[in-house]
């Protein structure tokens, strides 16, 4: 599995988000995660509550 760091322009601002892309994927469709709710990070952590959801979600869609 690789990770990068990339940034979509829409609109006039930027989108940073994390590309995963698994070995066993080849021509996989694109699956977008767009986390609300708050301070969220992309892994799904807040600062009292320890979730790694979104980290378990995008590491396990093929």
């Amino acid at each position: 599995m690789t990770e990068s760091d990339v940034e979509l322009d829409v609109g006039g601002g930027l989108i940073s988000g994390t590309l995963v892309i698994h070995e066993q994927a080849f021509n996989s469709a694109v699956s977008i995660i767009i986390a609300g709710s708050g301070p969220t990070d992309r892994n799904g952590y807040q600062a009292d509550l320890q979730n790694d959801s979104l980290e378990k979600i995008s590491t396990s869609l093929l």
